[in-house]
């Protein structure tokens, strides 16, 4: 019976403290997609990279909402995990030594891991965009039927908070 209430308990913790890191990154970062963007887009000129490595389209709107979510929770939470690791290893240990290995692993390595692949995830969603808008012959009811998908994928998007915290909500285990 104490097992099963710790659990309870560790999950409804666990799930309050993402749902309040999903909030704040909504608040923080999706809300505030233009100047991410904006950003983005003259730190991949700044660096010229190629076309094939920008995760950051030259119009508008850039990137869509679900796509700067999914990449600032995965970045956020990869980064927290490093600083975690670091303030831990620097408490158990007494100093704080680069070279130590779960140093290297959990807060360098990781996160050098994660956002290449981010990276990879973005530019390829990128050029998958790209690729569909560039296919086939735009006719007065293609566009009207992208218009609907427009409209569609923006009233998603308006849902998008909704969405992510239900995951999180409804997935007891």
């Amino acid at each position: 019976m104490a097992d099963c209430m710790g659990e309870c308990v560790a999950q409804c913790i666990f799930r309050s403290i993402l749902t309040i890191y999903f909030i704040v990154i909504e608040g923080l970062i999706v809300e505030r997609r233009d100047p991410v963007i904006r950003c983005g887009r003259r730190l991949q000129h700044l660096l010229h990279l190629p076309k094939a490595m920008c995760v950051f389209a030259d119009e508008d709107p850039g990137m869509s909402d679900d796509t700067i979510r999914m990449s600032a929770v995965a970045l956020s939470l990869s980064f927290t995990v490093a600083i975690m690791t670091v303030l831990v290893v620097a408490v158990f240990r007494g100093s704080f030594v680069f070279w130590d290995p779960w140093i290297l692993g959990l807060a360098v390595a990781s996160p050098i891991c994660v956002i290449a692949t981010v990276w990879l995830v973005l530019a390829l969603a990128l050029r998958r965009e790209r690729a569909r808008l560039g296919k086939g012959i735009h006719t007065a009811s293609t566009k009207e039927t992208e218009g609907s998908a427009l409209s569609e994928n923006t009233r998603m998007e308006e849902h998008g908070l909704e969405r992510s915290l239900q995951a999180i909500w409804t997935t007891m285990v």
